[in-house]
């Protein structure tokens, strides 16, 4: 079996290398503002390729106003002066950049795969079924979800992009939002199922996770702890700083070797750490996963344990990377559990199941 996985792997790595560029890939935004006090509204459009009409309703102004200069509309309107117009121009210029970068329909198409795909999960779990062929699921799910959809949208960027638009540039980018909304419901409803199956690099390490027996299990509250710290580091650098810091390592890239640049060894380290740990970018870095362990906790759907047929074989903990299974078994529900379905299916009494 591990002599087939290696070579499933190795085809999606090879896979991998020829997916540069990919369809949807990250951007860099780098918007230059054309501005002028002696600017029109209708010239300051036309320097920065907007519409009048959008600079117009983003100032609050009336329509009659396209022809004054600058100066002449901040002497109009108390509200405005000449630097509260520059900086919300700037503002929808960066907003347009990003949405002229973005191919809305692959986004759209990624996100009906994503909820595609938890669904039957979901479906297979709660009827008590098993999940056949884990790691060419796993597989599979890097490759649509990253090769062919792209490294972006994926859960650190809804997240950390947001955050540092808004602290570098003023801008909320509401798109991000949105996903993170919906990724986050997700989690609220079916636990953490779509990190545990559709997050294209938390796949990679739970494939890398399966090729060793010989495992080191680090407690929850200390990667915990760690990734509490990075998060805050990262909000941080980013307000006080306006350093993406997490960007320098962002694993993502992977899903378009054009990024790859000084992040490379760190995403080799990853790689080699997930022979030993499971999901250690997960478990010490990602910010998406703090907040959605935080929403699973919970979540409508989750792991179940019936007391009176449970025979405390231990087994479920045996087999848990994360030891959410030991805390389960005790009524706890502190540790993350990514619904990788060691567990379940290990349970000699099937006293482990899926649902409400």
């Amino acid at each position: 079996m591990r002599k087939i996985m290696l070579m499933v792997l190795a085809a999606m790595m090879i896979c991998l290398l020829q997916a540069a560029p990919v369809l949807a890939s990250e951007i860099d935004v780098g918007a230059e503002l054309k501005y002028d006090k002696d600017f029109t509204i209708s010239e300051l459009a036309n320097s920065n390729g907007l519409s009048v009409s959008e600079i117009i309703s983003r100032l609050k102004i009336d329509e009659s106003d396209a022809s004054l200069t600058i100066d002449n509309v901040s002497k109009r309107y108390s509200e405005l002066n000449p630097e509260i117009i520059k900086e919300k121009t700037k503002k929808l210029l960066i907003e347009q950049e990003i949405e002229s970068h973005k191919n809305w329909k692959l986004i759209m198409l990624k996100f009906f795969l994503w909820v595609l795909l938890v669904l039957s999960l979901a479906a297979i779990m709660n009827r008590s079924k098993k999940i056949f062929m884990k790691p060419v699921l796993l597989v599979v799910s890097a490759i649509v979800f990253g090769v062919l959809l792209g490294s972006d949208p994926n859960p650190l960027g809804t997240v950390k992009d947001g955050i540092v638009l808004y602290a570098n540039d003023g801008v909320l980018f509401k798109p991000r939002f949105v996903a993170l909304a919906f990724l986050l419901l997700l989690a609220l409803v079916f636990g953490r199922m779509f990190c545990g199956w559709g997050c294209q690099i938390g796949v990679i390490q739970d494939l890398f996770y399966r090729f060793r027996d010989k495992k080191i299990k680090v407690p929850f509250w200390f990667s915990n702890s760690i990734r509490i710290l990075v998060f805050s580091a990262m909000i941080a650098s980013a307000f006080l700083f306006h350093i993406d810091i997490l960007g320098y390592v962002d694993p993502f890239k992977v899903y378009n070797l054009s990024l790859v640049d000084l992040n490379l060894g760190f995403i080799i380290l990853l790689l080699i750490l997930s022979f030993f740990i499971y999901r250690p970018w997960c478990s010490f870095a990602c910010p998406f996963g703090l907040i959605a362990w935080g929403i699973g906790k919970i979540s409508y759907l989750k792991l179940h344990v019936n007391n009176d047929t449970c025979s405390d074989c231990g087994s479920c903990s045996r087999i848990c990377p994360t030891g959410a299974a030991a805390g389960r078994r005790n009524g706890e529900n502190s540790a993350e559990c990514y619904l990788c379905d060691r567990c379940r299916e290990v349970c000699p009494n099937k006293s482990i199941t899926y649902g409400r």
